[in-house]
């Protein structure tokens, strides 16, 4: 029998077969998930080229471009490798990485060489998906943990994306998005509170907008302070409690109002506060929103509104008093402040005193004024079932200064310049009486015999 061989030849179609069967299970089989990404349009999006990034590293390519069914969507084909495929939950987001230039910041400067490219993150759902809405902005507020709240806002300014949400400096949060509610006619923000800092912020915290330029005009001048040039360029949104309530933690989904300055967002958390009273103001008091009460010198509260009418149409009854609303801080040192206001009035021993701040300035402080030598009265004792302060007279150094314009103006110019005339022609008289005296001495020698009787 003949001894059979393998023949060596038989190598490179089993080589060529191997490979066949490779580059079949690569391209077909194997070629990772296809996936869909709507956006409104693809700006910078090229078949084969643009590249699809999860924390800087390549997990697919943009295979095709083309357009919705109904042409109101631009549709991206994109390839994710096999590898990644797990990055493909059904709350990922994917968003277009662009150059831009913007208010707040600039980003996206290393695509100018490189090109444009996607980028997602990746979502906690276990359920995986195939078709993504691709934003065409960068999202803000997806690196970290937070609780998702929302801010309606009550003022003109329009806050952007990636604003920072302050903490007495600190930044706590950020602005997500945006959106505009067309039955309440004003825009809502979605923010997210890192979950690290959530317990700096309950249902008694107040949001306000921070221009970042401070400028106050008081006692000591003009004074302004920046805080960080990012505030000071974009702005920033800070938050606080100034009521001594005890509030709830933070929750998903929660509502707040942003107010449009730290003034409105204290009036508000404090409108509720035991700690307020009233003051009835004459038609000429300097007083206004902001000014400061003081007690022995020290700053316990402010005037938060001013006029308090409860309807608008009391202003113009030309018989009431214009009332201010005062409330008194909360923390810690000023806790007796409404029991020991209470008692001052009940026995007419508490008093107000409007004082100017400073001479440059037109507005006035409220000083508080306890003593046993003053007896306060008021024939309004209660304004809107507030305790009403009584107001005592104060002559301060503007009062002065127009008391002695009022009487400068009533002289009447024309006497006075003819007594003073009257007064130097007799002044001019006596001059001319006392130089004939001294020429009648002089000749009849009466000095020099005064001298000789002097030496001897």
């Amino acid at each position: 029998s003949r001894k059979r061989r393998f023949s060596l030849y038989w190598i490179v179609p089993i080589i060529a077969t191997i490979v066949t069967i490779s580059l079949i299970w690569s391209n077909t089989f194997n070629k990772g998930e296809l996936i869909k990404l709507y956006t409104d349009e693809a700006s910078g999006i090229e078949s084969g080229k643009t590249l699809v990034k999860f924390r800087s590293v390549t997990v697919g390519t943009v295979e095709n471009i083309s357009l919705s069914e109904d042409f109101k969507k631009t549709v991206i084909y994109a390839r994710i490798k096999p590898d990644f495929t797990e990055l493909l939950n059904s709350d990922s987001v994917f968003w277009i990485v662009k150059p831009r230039i913007n208010s707040t910041n600039i980003s996206g400067l290393d695509t100018i060489l490189s090109g444009s490219y996607i980028t997602l993150h990746k979502g906690s759902s276990e359920e995986l998906s195939r078709e993504f809405t691709c934003l065409d902005e960068t999202p803000y507020g997806f690196d970290e943990q937070g609780i998702i709240i929302r801010l309606e806002n009550a003022s003109e300014r329009i806050i952007n994306p990636g604003t920072a949400i302050n903490y007495d400096g600190f930044k706590i949060g950020v602005i997500v998005n945006s959106d505009y509610d067309m039955d309440k006619k004003h825009t809502v923000y979605t923010a997210k509170i890192l979950k690290k800092f959530a317990s700096l912020v309950s249902d008694q915290s107040v949001f306000w907008v921070d221009s970042g330029l401070d400028m106050n005009l008081g006692a000591n001048g003009l004074q302004f302070s920046v805080p960080s040039i990012d505030n000071f360029i974009s702005g920033s949104i800070d938050v606080k409690q100034f009521n001594s309530k005890k509030g709830n933690p933070l929750k998903d989904n929660a509502e707040y109002t942003l107010y449009k300055n730290q003034r409105a967002a204290k009036f508000a958390n404090l409108i509720d506060s035991d700690s307020k009273y009233v003051l009835m103001l004459d038609d000429s008091s300097p007083l206004a929103e902001g000014s400061q009460v003081m007690f022995r010198g020290v700053k316990i509260g402010e005037v938060v509104k001013l006029p308090w009418f409860d309807n608008k149409a009391d202003l113009f009854d030309l018989n009431n008093k214009i009332p201010a609303l005062l409330i008194m801080d909360e923390s810690g040192a000023y806790d007796r402040t409404q029991q020991l206001f209470n008692s001052l009035l009940s026995k007419n021993r508490l008093c107000a005193r409007l004082d100017s701040m400073s001479i440059l300035s037109s507005s006035s402080v409220v000083n508080l004024m306890i003593g046993p030598k003053i007896k306060c009265r008021s024939s309004i004792k209660k304004f809107r079932d507030l305790s009403v302060i009584p107001i005592i007279a104060s002559t301060d150094f503007k009062e002065s200064i127009n008391n002695f314009s009022k009487k400068l103006n009533e002289v009447e110019i024309d006497k006075l310049s003819a007594n003073l005339n009257k007064t130097v022609e007799d002044f001019d008289e006596t001059l001319k009486s006392v130089r004939k005296i001294t020429e009648s001495i002089n000749r009849n020698d009466s000095v020099s015999h005064l001298t000789n009787t002097l030496s001897s």
